[in-house]
């Protein structure tokens, strides 16, 4: 090494070590040297063991695929880390999920509409050693018969009138993951085609006498009960068994309602940069979000909050029963719940009796009133309209 100021270079070295026990571990160690007037005067030395490189190749594993996927247009971008839920229901669906993302298995993934199905599939991809390759997501119920079949094994030209040689999507996804969502609305006489490529590992274009190899990894997809599909005959039994080597159950959010607190903050914190605003929940917003049924999952409670965030649009306001859409409301009536009508007759009622209160303190001073309550003045304007309260009216109060 010359011993001469800024170039001097470091040393690397790979090599065993051995403990009491005479346990031996690989390692790599780095030395970097201090040079002044061209002498050594110390140095820095680094070690890294196998065990800790492993951590940063998995750590760093779902960038590299995020970075490749999206290099090839074909993009699966959520990892475990982006699944919220303590529940022992969404603990019990991730800890499966999790186990067999480096199997080869198909996986069947079971959950109503809403519930994050696709993004149970991208996780499994992204945690797996596919990761660098293409993820491909097609819903089966969102294409026409005629062309499904097309798009899933690709076309030879002559095949029919106009067509031209194209590759399938089985076809550009080898090595990777291809996502059938909603494989209960694929017609039964292509799910017949799909049993025959999952038991020979082949298949052929459209139009083409080749077999080509297949080598993509399958993850279905059920927004109804897999048995119950194939007692209506919208799904072959026999496919079904190819398909749930391993299946996973997505609970829907009224079963793990629980982490709706922390589905509420999330989704507020996704809208955050959107809307320029990051309002707190109250608690007795939480109590009525909390009463729902949620028909459409975690897909319909983003939606609401999104609605919600549009209306306040002013930053540190609070969300308030009031403040949750009318039509959600009127849901929550139509239940026939006395205790959820009564709370939100009852929260409303506090609400509205407070503002009257604190308006009458100040003279009906708008401005004033809302600066005590603290809310913005277009806020408690906008709570006023919603009560029906009126400054011509102030006498009657």
């Amino acid at each position: 090494m010359p011993a001469e100021d800024g170039q001097a270079r470091p040393r690397h070295c790979n090599h065993r070590i051995a403990d009491f026990d005479e346990n031996h571990e690989r390692q790599i160690s780095s030395g970097y040297p201090f040079i002044r007037d061209g002498k050594i005067k110390g140095a820095i030395a680094t070690l890294f063991t196998n065990d800790w490189i492993n951590r940063m190749i998995s750590n760093t594993s779902h960038l590299r695929a995020e970075f490749n996927s999206k290099r090839s247009g074909k993009t699966a971008k959520y990892v475990f880390d982006d699944i919220l839920g303590s529940s022992p229901q969404m603990k019990a669906a991730k800890k499966i999920a999790i186990r067999v993302s480096n199997l080869s298995s198909s996986v069947l993934l079971y959950g109503e509409t809403g519930t994050g199905k696709e993004l149970f599939a991208q996780s499994i991809h992204n945690a797996c050693s596919r990761n660098t390759r293409p993820f491909i997501a097609i819903n089966c119920a969102a294409i026409p018969e005629t062309l499904l079949e097309s798009t899933l094994f690709g076309t030879e030209k002559g095949a029919y009138t106009g067509a031209v040689t194209t590759p399938g999507l089985i076809e550009e996804c080898q090595d990777g993951t291809l996502f059938l969502d909603e494989i209960n609305s694929m017609p039964i006489n292509l799910q017949v085609k799909l049993l025959r490529v999952l038991q020979e590992l082949q298949f052929r274009r459209v139009g083409g006498n080749t077999a080509k190899k297949m080598q993509c990894r399958i993850i279905s997809a059920c927004n109804v009960e897999p048995h119950k599909c194939i007692q209506e005959g919208t799904l072959r039994q026999d496919l079904y068994y190819r398909l749930s080597v391993i299946q996973i159950n997505i609970p829907p959010l009224r079963e793990h309602i629980e982490d709706l607190p922390l589905l509420v903050e999330n989704a507020i914190s996704n809208l955050s940069g959107l809307y320029g605003i990051y309002p707190n929940v109250t608690g007795d917003a939480l109590q009525l979000l909390k009463a729902y049924s949620w028909p459409g999952n975690i897909r319909e409670l983003n939606h609401i909050i999104e609605s919600v965030m549009v209306l306040l649009m002013d930053d540190g306001e609070e969300i308030t029963p009031s403040d949750l859409p009318e039509m959600f409301r009127q849901h929550l009536g139509s239940r026939g719940d006395a205790a959820c009508i009564d709370l939100k007759g009852s929260l409303s009622n506090t609400e509205k009796e407070n503002i009257i209160q604190t308006l009458k303190q100040n003279n009906w001073n708008v401005s004033k009133t809302a600066s005590v309550l603290g809310y913005s003045r277009s806020n408690l304007q906008y709570r006023m309209k919603k009560f029906g309260i009126q400054r011509s009216q102030r006498m009657n109060y």
